[in-house]
């Protein structure tokens, strides 16, 4: 049988893109396709990021640094082989929550771990920092959540679309992966106010941003002026999502105003959700 082009093959197998389990049965034919069908399979993990078997993949293909963070709560790989392919490298979206999910999952409850719980301390040794913080099933979601979300933003070459939350931001690998990523066309955020800073220097750094959708739980005036100071600089942003951010005071909206009065990119805006609180102390309401 006469092989086809590589294109050839790519055009027929992305009409089943819709048809996981058509496209993985496409992957035990032969090399070929398989190495044609796996790009196609990973760019959009969306609702099988839920599935402990992706997961475990994900976790295989953390490096020494990334690791690291889970050494304090004995957290260890499973001394599987590396996966046979860079799955990562072909994911461009991580669309919200279905990641989190996927983690609370695989990870068994701390109390069926035989790890130490909430009501005994840690005790330091040579590979632990000292952590004030009791050992919780969060606390352990937490960091193989920042592990993954590190790992990802290293090798996901051809990552468009992102999810991140408040508590994932703060840590600072991967606050610095995420602001060398300069392939991110649409950013969903759900932060407080202590992450504006680093917030402002990723936008400040992908002027390509297509797609910003915000959640906040409080403004103020001065961060306000931070968000709209690097929206100025995204030259391509067509789409704004403000909605339910807690947007309240009449200063907060007029810089914003202004803003929107001056931007000749935006096509979709959503405002949704937020309040105008009077300044004699009337009741609010909803813009």
């Amino acid at each position: 049988m006469t092989e086809l082009p590589t294109e050839i093959y790519f055009i027929i197998f992305y009409n089943l893109k819709n048809d996981f389990h058509g496209l993985f049965t496409c992957t035990r034919v032969n090399r070929t396709w398989c190495e044609n069908v796996i790009p196609i399979l990973w760019s959009e993990p969306d609702l099988h990021l839920r599935d402990n078997r992706l997961i475990q993949v994900l976790f295989l293909t953390l490096n020494a640094e990334e690791q690291t963070l889970l050494i304090p709560f004995d957290i260890i790989g499973s001394g599987q082989a590396r996966p046979l392919f860079n799955y990562t490298n072909f994911i461009r979206s991580i669309p919200k929550d279905h990641l989190y999910y996927g983690i609370k999952n695989w990870l068994p409850p701390l109390k069926d771990t035989g790890i130490r719980g909430t009501d005994q301390p840690r005790i330091q040794d040579e590979r632990r920092p000292v952590t004030e913080k009791p050992v919780t099933d969060e606390l352990r979601q937490d960091a193989v959540t920042c592990s993954l979300i590190a790992m990802l933003l290293r090798t996901s070459a051809n990552l468009k679309q992102f999810y991140i939350n408040d508590e994932v931001i703060c840590n600072q690998l991967i606050f610095k992966k995420l602001c060398e990523k300069t392939s991110i066309t649409s950013l969903d955020v759900h932060y407080t106010n202590e992450v504006m800073d680093g917030l402002e220097i990723f936008l400040n750094n992908n002027p390509a941003l297509t797609t910003f959708n915000l959640k906040s739980k409080e403004f103020g005036a001065e961060k306000m002026e931070k968000l709209v100071k690097a929206l100025c600089k995204i030259t391509a942003l067509n789409f704004l999502d403000l909605h339910n951010s807690r947007i309240s005071t009449e200063e907060e909206w007029k810089i914003l105003g202004k803003f929107l009065e001056k931007n000749t990119t935006l096509t979709s805006l959503a405002l949704n959700e937020n309040y105008l609180k009077s300044d004699l102390g009337l009741k609010e309401e909803e813009c």
